[in-house]
Order: structure tokens, then C-alpha cells, then sequence
């Protein structure tokens, strides 16, 4: 019987798929997915390498790294292999060098972590951001991570929200009236309940504005003893915003 070449068999055993035109790579036990949009960034481990594949890449930061390899990061220009241990929406991990392929996993995503709300038996998994981006490109940024703008459908939910946010910033949540105006919808596609728009929103708000449709909701600055309000505004304004994913 001819022994079989050990990487020949490794890479006989991953899988190359097409999916939705995203690449998925599975080896053994773990699956890569190429990462879909350019709004949230790897975070890299402190090393590199030339491989002759995505597939090469993807088994070498596999052996090195075993579960801390999270992604990688593959140039077919240069044949560069990057390792990375998670995906970020801070600017400073930005980099455009090459395709990025991932593990889809919460350990993913290290900028969420857990706030308990209504006395403990609820929870939300979120992560606030400080650059300001519009509410589309907030909307994209969330999305990259497989999350949405927050989404605050009670009062307790908005005033964990508010216990977590920095007061002094504006923050864009996942409300607007886009597609109807004066029908505030949520980023899960629900109605608002119109006992919570009047609660949460300042007086005298929504207003649409005198300048221009004013379609997103973003949370006001408010002093320290003061609770947080939401305001109808421009949708290119550039704010601070809060995303939110489905609990692991």
C-alpha cells in the first residue's frame, strides 16, 4: 500500500465550498468562512508567512494556534499569511492586505459582553463604539459582525442601555423611520410601542426636523443624574453607536 503524503492528507480533508459567493473552508472539526464586507477589522496575532494557499494558511494558524486561531487574514498577491484571534470595529486593526476567512464563533467577537437587566433575568450582549460613522455605515459595521443597532424594546432594556453608554456621547441605537415617516421601526423590523416612543424620546420629539427629514434615532447627552432621551436625527450624522448580537 503507498503511504499517503501527510499534508497531501491534510488538505485532502478540507473542504472547499460556495456559498451566497462567500468561500467556506472546513478542516476537521473547524470551519473558516470568508467574511462578508469590509466594516469591521481582523485582530492579529503577532506573526506572518508566506503559504502557497488559503488552504496552506488556514492548517498552519490551525496547528500553531489551535482554538486561538480565529481567523486569518490570506493574500493571494503575496502569498502573505496573517493569523488573527477575533474581529474588531476599532479602526486601529484596520487593514484591506488581503481576504479575510473566519471561525463563526462567540468567541469572534471580543469587543460584546453580557449586561443583566430586570433584575437579573434578562440579558444583552453588546459592545459601544466611540468612532462616529452615519447610521448606515453603523448599520453595515454591526452587520459585519453578524449583530444589529441596538435594539431596546422595553424600559429596561433602554435603561440598562442608558446604566452602559457614556453620557456624554450621543450613540446611534437601531430605530428609524426610513421607509414610512413617523413609523418608528426597530432594527428586528418591529414597531415601536407607542407608550415607549413617548417615555424614551425628549419633548417635543420625534419632530422630523425643519431642515430635512430627520429619519434616525440616536440617544442624547444627558448630566449624570439625568435620564437618557432619544432624538430624531439626520441619518449622515457621524456618532458613536452601540451594536447588539443574539445571545451564545
Amino acid at each position: 500500500m503507498h503511504k499517503k503524503n501527510k499534508i497531501g492528507s491534510k488538505r485532502a480533508s478540507l473542504l472547499l465550498l460556495s456559498l451566497n459567493s462567500a468561500v467556506h473552508f472546513r478542516y476537521n472539526t473547524t470551519s473558516f468562512v470568508q467574511r462578508a464586507g469590509d466594516f469591521c477589522w481582523p485582530i492579529r496575532l503577532n506573526t506572518t508567512w508566506t503559504s502557497t494557499s488559503r488552504v496552506e494558511c488556514a492548517i498552519r494558524c490551525l496547528q500553531s494556534y489551535k482554538d486561538n486561531c480565529k481567523c486569518f487574514v490570506y493574500s493571494r498577491e503575496t502569498s502573505l499569511c496573517t493569523p488573527c484571534s477575533g474581529l474588531t470595529a476599532n479602526l486601529t486593526y484596520f487593514t484591506d492586505d488581503g481576504d479575510v476567512y473566519l471561525v463563526d464563533s462567540c468567541s469572534l467577537y471580543p469587543d460584546f459582553s453580557y449586561h443583566n437587566y430586570s433584575s437579573g433575568t434578562a440579558t444583552v450582549y453588546a459592545a459601544f463604539y466611540s468612532n462616529n460613522l452615519t447610521y448606515a455605515q453603523a448599520e453595515d459595521t454591526c452587520r459585519c459582525m453578524k449583530a444589529q443597532l441596538f435594539v431596546a424594546k422595553s424600559w429596561e432594556k433602554f435603561l440598562v442601555f442608558a446604566s452602559m453608554a457614556d453620557s456624554a456621547l450621543e450613540y446611534w441605537i437601531g430605530l428609524d423611520d426610513r421607509a414610512q415617516e413617523g413609523n418608528f421601526v426597530w432594527a428586528d423590523g418591529q414597531e415601536i410601542n407607542s407608550s415607549l416612543e413617548s417615555m424614551m424620546f425628549a419633548t417635543d420629539q420625534p419632530d422630523n426636523g425643519d431642515y430635512g427629514p430627520e429619519n434616525c434615532v440616536y440617544k442624547l447627552k444627558s448630566g449624570a443624574d439625568e435620564n437618557p432621551v432619544l432624538n430624531d436625527g439626520f441619518c449622515d450624522l457621524h456618532l458613536p453607536y452601540v451594536c447588539e448580537k443574539p445571545q451564545c
